[in-house]
C-alpha cells in the first residue's frame, strides 16, 4: 500500500517499506545491545517518580530532606549520581 505523503512531498512510493524490512545482518539495535541498561534507566524513572510524589512527612520517615528530593527527581533518567 502506498502512502499518500510520498505524493506530496514528491518521493517514489515504493521501496522504503521493503529496505526497514530487510534483514540487517549483524547490526543490531541499541535496544538489543543493552536490555540491562534500559531496564535500569526505566527502573530509576520510576522511582524518581515516585519520590517526586512523597509529601514531606513521608520523606523524614526516609531520612531525605525536600531539597535533596528534588535535587534527585529533577535528574535526567539515565545519569545514576
Amino acid at each position: 500500500m502506498a502512502c499518500r505523503n510520498h505524493a506530496i512531498v514528491g518521493l517514489p512510493s515504493h521501496g522504503y517499506a521493503a529496505e526497514a524490512a530487510a534483514p540487517r545482518g549483524n547490526i543490531r539495535s541499541p535496544l538489543e545491545l543493552y536490555p540491562a541498561e534500559l531496564v535500569a534507566w526505566m527502573a530509576r524513572a520510576s522511582e524518581r517518580n515516585a519520590l517526586s510524589d512523597l509529601d514531606n512527612r513521608l520523606l523524614d520517615d526516609i531520612g531525605v530532606n525536600r531539597d535533596a528530593a528534588e535535587r534527585e527527581w529533577r535528574k535526567p533518567f539515565w545519569r545514576a549520581r
